[in-house]
């Protein structure tokens, strides 16, 4: 059962898994590149910024009440987010652009996106089903589902950002 505390405390857990990945991170070690089309951890954090703030603006969005079981489709979400050798293209609008970015403008504007986040899992109905942005994979979800959906996301990129770390490091070649 996804009670309002079990799920801010998974939000809470994300967060600071997140920001442990990126806190002390050097300019080169944030910014640099490990391989010609690999993303650096910067544009990484950059990516999951994009997506927090689309997430956010769903959830905000329109809703309707649910007809299905409201966590009907976090099994499947963090099945396939989960799967790290199934390579996921992501769309053009949450996409990173070449921009170098600070270890503390990533952490302020992370914090404060997952801020927002937990304000509107407590303001809201979390079981209701948002109508203005059906995924392209999963369909119409429930706030909850999108949560969950941010959550597993995030779980995804943070071995791709330690990845890179540790080769623009030079641990792993």
């Amino acid at each position: 059962m996804y009670t309002i505390e079990k799920v801010t405390q998974d939000i809470d857990a994300s967060t600071a898994e997140v920001l442990d990945a990126i806190n002390g991170l050097s300019d080169k070690q944030l910014n640099d590149r490990p391989g010609e089309n690999s993303w650096s951890a910067g544009e990484t954090m950059v990516h999951l910024l994009m997506l927090e703030h689309l997430i956010n603006k769903i959830l905000q969005g329109n809703t309707q009440p649910t007809e299905r079981d409201p966590a009907e489709q976090i099994p499947l979400i963090q099945k396939i987010l989960s799967n790290q050798e199934q390579k996921l293209n992501s769309p053009e609008s949450i996409r990173p652009k070449q921009e170098r970015k600070t270890v503390e403008e990533l952490v302020t504007e992370f914090t404060q996106a997952r801020e927002t986040l937990r304000n509107i899992v407590n303001a809201t109905d979390i079981n209701a089903s948002c109508t203005d942005f059906k995924h392209r994979s999963f369909g119409e979800m429930t706030r909850l589902e999108w949560v969950y959906f941010n959550i597993y996301h995030t779980e995804r990129h943070l071995e791709q950002i330690r990845m890179a770390v540790r080769m623009v490091s030079g641990i792993v070649g």
